[in-house]
């Protein structure tokens, strides 16, 4: 909900009117992608009786019933796993100040929907490497958390490779 991104981002010392923009923008974005993923379920699901249900006799497309309780599952699990808090605790934790993390959101919103840490289990203290594309934690379940990249980008780039 936009509304609770600008709350979140006002907590953190940013304007009004920024904090409302990042948090339309960033459900925008939200809707959009749970919109792409239902229509994508969708033809798969109508493409799949297609193949399944033709053998030989002619199918109306126009009765297909295509269900969304797939899509609706998806996106609650979306909503658990995914949290704007956590987002912006990470890119606190590297320095960023709210203005930063409006600007960020306005302009990448998808950075609010990335998973902000890995389980417990794979925490980056506790490996304590910084994942590449060849490291196991960076390839195991899920795709790159927030932290993960932004380790990389300024452990592993800024600060490591370009010596900032």
């Amino acid at each position: 909900n936009a509304n609770i991104i600008a709350q979140q981002l006002i907590s953190q010392g940013v304007d009004e009117a920024s904090a409302s923009e990042a948090g339309q923008v960033v459900q925008n974005h939200a809707l959009a992608r749970t919109t792409r993923r239902r229509i994508r379920k969708f033809l798969r699901d109508r493409d799949r009786q297609w193949v399944d249900g033709v053998a030989g006799r002619q199918v109306d497309i126009d009765s297909f019933q295509g269900g969304t309780d797939g899509a609706d599952a998806s996106t609650i699990i979306d909503a658990n796993r995914y949290n704007v808090k956590d987002v912006i605790d990470v890119l606190t934790e590297f320095g960023l100040t709210g203005r930063d993390i409006a600007a960020v959101f306005t302009h990448t919103p998808s950075i609010a929907m990335m998973r902000a840490r890995r389980k417990k289990a794979t925490n980056l203290e506790e490996t304590g490497s910084i994942p590449t594309v060849s490291n196991k934690l960076f390839s195991s379940g899920g795709g790159v958390t927030l932290e993960e990249t932004l380790q990389r980008a300024f452990a592993g780039l800024l600060c490591g490779t370009l010596k900032l």
